[in-house]
């Protein structure tokens, strides 16, 4: 089996069972023309992800862009649409997104659905 490298990903220290704010994210998984993992809303729009603690990206055989959860498992794949609770935010500190002018600060695990 060929390991897959791993790519960088913004995270918070969130995990499952933290508080959280309630406002809410339905996006699809995109990669930046920088290489940074964001999500584009269903009018175009691109915000910066912030990914709960301990999530990781990698590229699958595919091509393709995986988020990682804890388990090893695939949360969601590049072009797939999700659902996840949390707060927006200005783009932060840590320069999650060069090109994007807010982040969504995840504090829920994502739930994939389908495409609007």
């Amino acid at each position: 089996m060929v390991a897959l490298a791993l790519l960088p990903l913004p995270t918070s220290t969130w995990r499952p069972g933290d508080g959280g704010r309630q406002a809410g994210c339905e996006a699809m998984v995109a990669v930046s023309d920088q290489g940074q993992v964001i999500g584009v809303s269903r009018w175009g729009g691109r915000t910066g992800l912030v990914w709960p603690a301990d999530y990781t990206a990698r590229r699958a055989p595919d091509g393709r862009v995986e988020i990682i959860r804890p388990d090893g498992q695939v949360a969601v794949r590049e072009g797939e649409w999700f659902l996840v609770g949390g707060c927006g935010t200005e783009a932060s500190e840590q320069d999650i997104a060069a090109s994007a002018l807010s982040a969504f600060w995840m504090q829920d695990e994502p739930i994939r659905v389908e495409a609007p």
